[in-house]
C-alpha cells in the first residue's frame, strides 16, 4: 500500500471514530434528559360491601407532639396542629357533596374513609413547561384541562423553631414544615403606591408595594382586608376578600385560635438585617423599612429570623458553598394540594417540588421588592407580584399547651 493511500485509511478511521464518538455522546444526553415519566393514573372504583360516610376525623385543635422524621431538619421538634388540605383522594374512595361542613374559605365534602375532602379544580403552574407530579407519581393537570379533584384534609405539621427546653421558655415559634397555600402574590400590583389620608386631611401618607402592614399575604394569614390602589393616580379601595376567612380562620377552629399567642411582629432595621450581618455586603440604607409593631397571630419570617441559627437556619452568606446544609434547613416541599393550585415548584422534570418562600422584609433598594428564601434554600429577594414564590405561615403558642411526649 502507497503512503498516499495508506494516508486516506488513517484519515477516514479517524473521522469515523470520531463520528461514532460524538453520535455516542448525543445518544447519552439524550439519555439522561429523559423526560420524567408519570405513574399511570389508577381508575377510580366503587369498593364492594356497604358504603358508610360517617366521619371519624377529628381536627387538631390542641397542638401535638410528633415523632415523624422531616425532610428539612430529621432532629427537630415537630407539632401537629390545625388541619389544611394536602394529599391527593386515593382511588376507591367515594365523596358526599350532601354531607359537607364549611371552613374558612373552603367546603369539606365527606369521604367514604371517614375523612374530609376539598374539592379543587386543577391548575398545575405553566403545565406545558414544568411537568409536577403528585405524591403518588401521577401528574398534575392544567386548569384548561377542566379537571376536578379531592384532596385530603390532614393535621399541619410544624417545626419547632426555638429552643422550648431552655430555662425560662415559655413561648414556641412554629414554622409550617410544607408549602400549604395556593399561588398568592405578596401584593397585587407593583410600582404602584398607595396614598391614605392621615389625621391631618391636607397629608397623604405613601404606601409603598413592600409595605408588610398593607399587604395582601398579611391580610390572607390573618382574616384581614386591606387597602389597593389599581391604578396610578385612582384612590385606594378595601378588598375584603379574606376578612374573616384567611388561613387563621381555615385551618383552626375558635378554640385552636385562641391558643395562638399574638405576637409583636417589625420590620424596622434590625430586623431586616441577616443574622451574620456583615458591614461589607449589608451596611445599606433602607428606605421601606416602617418602625410600627403590629400585632398578629400569623406572619412571615423576617430576614434575620430566616437565617438565625437559634431557630435553626443555615447563615445567610453572600457567598455561600454550603449549599446542601443551606438548602435542608430553609428547603420546603409542596403538597399536593398547592400543586393543584398553581404554585411553582423548581423548573426540572420529576423534581422534589421544592418551592421558594415569602420573607417580610422589604430590600433596601426597590419599592417593588421583598426578601425570600429560594427554592434552594438561599436567602435573595423577589418582586411583590411574583408568581414564582410562595407563602409560609409562622405562628406561636405557649410551650405548656402542646400535649404529647418531646
Amino acid at each position: 500500500m502507497t503512503g498516499k493511500y495508506l494516508f486516506k485509511s488513517c484519515l477516514t478511521i479517524c473521522l469515523f471514530t470520531i463520528a461514532f464518538f460524538i453520535t455516542a455522546c448525543a445518544s447519552s444526553n439524550t439519555t439522561s434528559r429523559k423526560e420524567f415519566k408519570f405513574a399511570q393514573e389508577e381508575e377510580d372504583f366503587v369498593p364492594k360491601g356497604p358504603l358508610s360516610f360517617n366521619i371519624t376525623y377529628e381536627f387538631h385543635s390542641i397542638p401535638t407532639f410528633c415523632k415523624e422524621k422531616s425532610f428539612s431538619k430529621p432532629k427537630g421538634k415537630y407539632v401537629y396542629f390545625g388541619d389544611f388540605p394536602q394529599t391527593k383522594k386515593k382511588a376507591g374512595i367515594l365523596i358526599n357533596e350532601e354531607i359537607y361542613i364549611n371552613r374558612g374559605r373552603y367546603t369539606y365534602y365527606a369521604g367514604s374513609d371517614g375523612n374530609w375532602y376539598a374539592k379543587c379544580l386543577e391548575n398545575a403552574f405553566e403545565p406545558e413547561r414544568y411537568k409536577y407530579a403528585y405524591s403518588d407519581g401521577t401528574r398534575v393537570k392544567g386548569r384548561d384541562e377542566n379537571n376536578y379533584r379531592y384532596f385530603k384534609v390532614e393535621p399541619i405539621k410544624w417545626r419547632v423553631l426555638n429552643d422550648i427546653s431552655a430555662d425560662g421558655q415559655t413561648k414556641a415559634v412554629l414554622l409550617a414544615e410544607k408549602i400549604l397555600i395556593e399561588n398568592m402574590v405578596w401584593y397585587d400590583y407593583d410600582d404602584i403606591d398607595r396614598f391614605i389620608e392621615t389625621e391631618d386631611e391636607r397629608k397623604f401618607e405613601q404606601i409603598y408595594p413592600n409595605n408588610y402592614k398593607h399587604s395582601k399575604v398579611r391580610a390572607y394569614l390573618n382574616g384581614l382586608a386591606y387597602l389597593v390602589t389599581k391604578k396610578k393616580g385612582q384612590p385606594v379601595e378595601l378588598n375584603q376578600e379574606f376578612e374573616n376567612s384567611g388561613f387563621l380562620q381555615t385551618a383552626f377552629d375558635q378554640y385552636a385560635q385562641d391558643l395562638i399567642l399574638i405576637s409583636e411582629i417589625t420590620n424596622d432595621e434590625e430586623s431586616s438585617k441577616p443574622a451574620e450581618y456583615t458591614e461589607k455586603y449589608f451596611n445599606k440604607t433602607n428606605y421601606y423599612l416602617i418602625d410600627e409593631v403590629l400585632y398578629d397571630k400569623l406572619f412571615l419570617l423576617s430576614q434575620r429570623e430566616a437565617s438565625s441559627a437559634e431557630f435553626g437556619f443555615a447563615p445567610h452568606k453572600v457567598f455561600d458553598k454550603d449549599s446542601k446544609n443551606r438548602f435542608f434547613s430553609r428547603g420546603k416541599n409542596a403538597s399536593d394540594f398547592a400543586l393543584a393550585n398553581y404554585v411553582y415548584a423548581g423548573d426540572s422534570p420529576g423534581n422534589r417540588n421544592e418551592c421558594g418562600w415569602y420573607l417580610r422584609t422589604p430590600i433596601y433598594r426597590d419599592k417593588d421588592y421583598v426578601f425570600d428564601a429560594s427554592d434552594i434554600g438561599s436567602v435573595g429577594h423577589q418582586g411583590v407580584d411574583s408568581e414564582y414564590e410562595s407563602i409560609l405561615p409562622a405562628l406561636a403558642i405557649p410551650v405548656d399547651v402542646i400535649k404529647g411526649e418531646r
